[in-house]
C-alpha cells in the first residue's frame, strides 16, 4: 500500500514523516517530488523522459508555488544507480507501475511493507493520488496559518510569498477530504499529544503502532534554518503560538498578508479549490483569527 503527504511548508510534514519512518513496516525515505507533477499521473509516456533529464525550456516542471524540475530519484536511500533508474523508466508503461517497482527496493532492503512519499508540493495531488493507487492513501498535514507564516519568513520568505504557499498548498490538500482514503493530521496535535496522534495514523494506515516511533534519533540531528527544533529529536510543542512571539510590528506585517492573499477567481474555478483565503481555511480547521487593525 502508498502512503502519500503533503500539505503547506511548516506544517509538520517533515517531523511526522521521521516518526513514521520508525515503525518497522514502513519506509518513509526523503522527497523525491515524483508525485508532484500532475502531468505524470496525466500522460506518464510523454513526459516520463524527463524525470532524470530536466530541461531548461520545457519539460517537468512543477506548475505549483515551488520550483521544481523533474524528480530526486537518485539518493543513496532508494539504492538505485541512473542507468538501471534509467532502463526502469523507459520500461514502465505507467506512474504507478514505476512506483511500485522503484520503492520495490527499498522496502526489502528495509523489510517494511508499506512505503511513505513525503514532498508537501504533494498537496497538488492528494486528490489525484488515489484514483491512480487504488489502494493508496493519503495525509494531509495542516497548521495554524499563522504560525505556518511566522515559521516560513524565520526561513527567509517574504510574508505575501509564505501566505501563498499556505493557501495554494492547503487549498489544493482539502480536495481531497471526503475522500475515505484521506487522514488530517494537525501539527498541534502531533507535538501537544504525539502518541495519540500517531496511533489514529498508525490506525488509519493498518499497521500497529510502535514505542519506538517517539524515541529520538541520538546518531543525528536535522534541522532547518528557522526551525527551533531538530525533527529527528524529542517531540516539543514549544513552536505552537510561535506567531505571538514576534514583535507587533511584525505581526501586523504577517498578518496583513494572509488577510489579504486571494488566489484568482479563474484559478480557484479551474481547480475546483474549495478555498481561496486564509481565513476561511482556519476557520474551516476550527482556528482562532485575528483581525487585521493597522496602526495610525
Amino acid at each position: 500500500m502508498p502512503v502519500l503527504i503533503g500539505g503547506s511548508p511548516s506544517t509538520g510534514s517533515s517531523l511526522l514523516v521521521n516518526l513514521l519512518n520508525r515503525n518497522s513496516r514502513l519506509f518513509a525515505g526523503p522527497e523525491t517530488y515524483l508525485f508532484i507533477h500532475p502531468k505524470l499521473f496525466h500522460d506518464w509516456e510523454r513526459n516520463k523522459g524527463y524525470l532524470l533529464r530536466p530541461a531548461k525550456l520545457w519539460g517537468l516542471k512543477a506548475p505549483g508555488w515551488f520550483l521544481m524540475n523533474g524528480a530526486l530519484l537518485l539518493q543513496a536511500e532508494f539504492g538505485w544507480e541512473r542507468a538501471e533508474l534509467e532502463e526502469l523508466v523507459r520500461a514502465s508503461n505507467s506512474l504507478p507501475e514505476f512506483a511500485e517497482r522503484f520503492f520495490a527496493r527499498p522496502l526489502q532492503r528495509s523489510g517494511a511493507s508499506i512505503w511513505v512519499e513525503k514532498s508537501p508540493a504533494n498537496a497538488q495531488t492528494l486528490a489525484l493520488f488515489p484514483e491512480h493507487f487504488p489502494s493508496g492513501k493519503v495525509i494531509h498535514c495542516t497548521r495554524h496559518p499563522l504560525d505556518v507564516v511566522a515559521s516560513l519568513q524565520a526561513r527567509g520568505l517574504s510574508p505575501w510569498y509564505a501566505a501563498g504557499a499556505y493557501v495554494f498548498h492547503t487549498a489544493f490538500a482539502l480536495k481531497a477530504e471526503r475522500l475515505p482514503q484521506y487522514h488530517l493530521v494537525k501539527y498541534e496535535a502531533l507535538v501537544s499529544e504525539p502518541e495519540s496522534t500517531l496511533r489514529a495514523v498508525c490506525r488509519f494506515l493498518g499497521v500497529p503502532y510502535e514505542p519506538r516511533m517517539l524515541e529520538p534519533d541520538t546518531e543525528r540531528e536535522v534541522r532547518m534554518p528557522g526551525w527551533k527544533h531538530s525533527e529527528t529529536g524529542p517531540v516539543a510543542a514549544t513552536s505552537v503560538g510561535r506567531f505571538r512571539e514576534l514583535p507587533l510590528d511584525q505581526q501586523e506585517i504577517l498578518l496583513a498578508a494572509l488577510n489579504a492573499f486571494r488566489l484568482k477567481p479563474a484559478f480557484v474555478e479551474k481547480h475546483a479549490l474549495p478555498f481561496d483565503n486564509a481565513r476561511a481555511i482556519a476557520s474551516h480547521f476550527g482556528y482562532e483569527w485575528l483581525e487585521f487593525n493597522p496602526r495610525n
